[in-house]
């Protein structure tokens, strides 16, 4: 519930100001990309880059880069500074599956709106044959990213200059119901 964002927010702070999240010197790597996550739904830019600062060093060592690195991609992901969140996400290689597939989906927006067109023509391949050997990993997921895919292709190869067919992918995305960056996409056209 979006209703209870705010709270929330205002729970984790309260919570890291008492200590109650640091178990034996650490902090969650859930915990630490929750309230990011959260930090960044509220637009609390600067809190959030404190916050990823900070806490970084409290992160398990073996998950301290991944997640750090992950989380200040999405920071600036949110703002739209795509090219900083390429040069974060090049850096890193996800073992989490559902790690892989949003660092994936940030890439192909970041290489779009970058105008890295050969770049996002590969990643387009490459991210279908991800999705094709994870599959049963990602269960219903795979529609999600599959459309993204096949919808960005579209947009792609779209005149920008053919109304009628730009309205009419308009139409198949807003009628398709598993569309991960479905917002994104509409923008777009």
């Amino acid at each position: 519930e979006r209703a209870y964002t705010r709270a929330a927010f205002e729970l984790y702070q309260h919570g890291l100001s008492k200590s109650v999240f640091i178990e034996h010197g650490n902090l969650s790597k859930f915990t630490y990309t929750n309230i990011n996550f959260i930090a960044l739904l509220l637009e609390e830019w600067a809190w959030a880059d404190q916050f990823l600062q900070q806490y970084r060093d409290c992160l398990p060592t073996q998950d301290r880069t991944p997640y750090f690195l992950q989380n200040k991609a999405v920071f600036y992901f949110r703002q739209g500074a795509y090219a900083q969140t390429l040069e974060l996400l090049q850096q890193v290689e996800f073992q989490e599956i559902f790690h892989a597939l949003d660092a994936r989906r940030m890439l192909l927006v970041s290489y779009y709106e970058t105008g890295a067109t050969e770049a996002l023509y590969s990643l387009l391949d490459s991210f279908a044959l991800f999705i094709r050997r994870k599959q049963r990993s990602i269960g219903y997921h795979r529609e999600h990213y599959a459309n993204l895919l096949r919808f960005t292709r579209r947009l792609l190869l779209l005149d920008p200059k053919d109304a009628a067919r730009r309205a009419a992918l308009r139409e198949e995305i807003m009628e398709t119901t598993a569309v991960a960056e479905r917002a994104w996409l509409l923008k777009k056209l």
